[in-house]
Formats: structure tokens, sequence, C-alpha cells
């Protein structure tokens, strides 16, 4: 069982298809993603540092998801830079994701045919982010034509400024065969 169909519990019933298919084991999937920042010299630095990918613009995605020792680990291929994070459902039933120093922790909720995660706490290293210093991250995961599709958005209200936009789709009908190399190799 995957981190995502225990965290999601009955309510994984109601996704669409191609989520499900995505969800409901593990494997390798490609599609395309577009990743863009905001004009800012310091923000690109900054996502990288929180291990996104570099601005891209409709760019060869491969995704792969795995379990190992009761976690998933995600691996996202952006054309040639890995994406990595680490997931978990926490003890009191959070979903936990962890991507280079930064954690967060968020709440499920559907609407209609879209999953959409809201946070509920945010961790950098192991330092608590009080709420008020908190990116604002919109993340909703929905189908289209048969594809799972994501959108995410995170801002920095202090700034009052996106900082990083990233969507694009998956081909879910079809698993690749191999795995993603692993980052020395890639």
């Amino acid at each position: 069982m995957t981190v995502y169909s225990k965290w999601l519990g009955d309510q994984f019933d109601d996704l669409p298809d191609a989520c499900q298919d995505l969800h409901a084991g593990y494997g390798r999937f490609a599609g395309r993603i577009t990743v863009s920042y905001a004009p800012l010299p310091f923000v690109a630095k900054l996502g990288r540092l929180f291990g996104f990918a570099p601005a891209a613009d409709d760019v060869a995605l491969v995704f792969e998801a795995r379990q190992e020792a009761g976690r998933d680990y995600w691996r996202r291929m952006v054309g040639d830079t890995p994406m990595e994070s680490e997931l978990w459902v926490t003890t009191d039933g959070l979903l936990a994701e962890k991507l280079g120093p930064v954690t967060v922790t968020m709440r499920p909720i559907l609407q209609g045919r879209q999953l959409i995660l809201r946070v509920a706490d945010f961790h950098f290293g192991r330092l608590a982010i009080p709420s008020w210093l908190q990116p604002e991250i919109e993340a909703t995961e929905f189908a289209e034509a048969g594809r799972y599709r994501f959108e995410v958005t995170i801002c920095l209200p202090i700034f009052g400024t996106q900082i990083v936009h990233y969507s694009g789709w998956l081909d879910t009908f079809e698993a690749l065969p191999d795995t993603i190399p692993d980052r020395e190799t890639a």
C-alpha cells in the first residue's frame, strides 16, 4: 500500500482514475512539466536550495515512486535534473513530504474530482516555521484527457509574491520499464 493510499483511506476511491493509477502502486511514468520562478534575483536560487528543479518550459518529466522501510520515495527527473522527496504519514494522520531541507505536512481536501493539499505545518530542518512566515502552497491533483495532472504554486506572503510554480502531466496508462538512474549517474 502506498503512503498516499494509506493517507487518503476511503477517500482514495473518490479520486479520478488517473490519480488512482499514479498513487495505487509504484512505478515509473513519463510526462511533461513547466517550472517557473518569480523574476527576483534570489528566488531561483532559493528554489534550488529547497530542492526544486531549475526553471524549465515544457520539458520531459519522468516520475518514479518506490517504497523503502514504510516510506515512499519520489524521484522526478525534470529534463536532466533530479527533484527528490520522501513521503510518510505522520502519527496524527497528516501527509509529510521532505524535499531538500524542508518538510511540509498537509491535509487532503477533495473538491469534486480534485485533490487539494493544504499545508498544516512547515519545517526548515528541525526548525518549525511560524505560520506568519510559512510559504502558502496551493497543490492540486486532477485528471484531464485521461492523464494525471498537477498544479503547484508556492508564495511567500512576507514578500507578497509567488516564488515558484510548476505544473504538468503524467501518462498513467502504462508504467515505463526501467528505473531512473541514481543521482551520481544522472
